[in-house]
């Protein structure tokens, strides 16, 4: 069966605490879009890339800015989102966090984002659903754990 899903790390934005990457679909909806903006970002929005880096950069600090991204409590607890402006107009890189190395490095974060999108008002449900959804996936799992092969051998890898 092929690969459903392929896992790549951002090139200089991972630390020995956290690390952030990229899932994207090799076959399917095609709605896991987040890396393919990136990439448009950098070769078409120069100034617009480096201000989300400089917010990747934050977040590996450990720093803590919610209007620069934040996680939700409750049932999306596992959900997370990377914020900005592009001529007043909300930008956003929705992910998940996950603890892929749970006996080497416990305290290591992977912010594994997957989703862009504009923001009107409040967050589209339906996004934050379709992440907890890849939070369970089999699939999404996989492709990480080809990067964090320790990330498949346990039952549970989300926080």
């Amino acid at each position: 069966m092929p690969k459903r899903y392929r896992f790549t790390l951002v090139p200089g934005h991972n630390s020995r605490r956290r690390a952030v990457g990229f899932l994207e679909e090799i076959f399917g909806r095609g709605d896991l879009d987040a890396k393919s903006r990136f990439d448009l970002l950098e070769s078409k929005r120069p100034k617009q890339f480096q201000l989300l880096n400089s917010r990747f950069g934050h977040w590996l600090a450990r720093q803590v800015y919610d209007k620069y991204f934040h996680g939700w409590p409750g049932l999306y607890r596992g959900c997370f989102v990377f914020k900005w402006e592009d001529r007043h107009i909300p930008q956003r890189m929705y992910g998940f966090l996950c603890h892929p190395m749970p006996d080497t490095a416990p305290g290591f974060e992977l912010c594994i984002l997957v989703i862009y999108a504009t923001k009107e008002d409040d967050t589209d449900p339906t996004i934050l659903n379709r992440l907890n959804k890849l939070l369970s996936d089999a699939d999404a799992k996989e492709a990480i754990a080809v990067l964090f092969p320790e990330f498949s051998e346990k039952e549970s890898w989300t926080n």
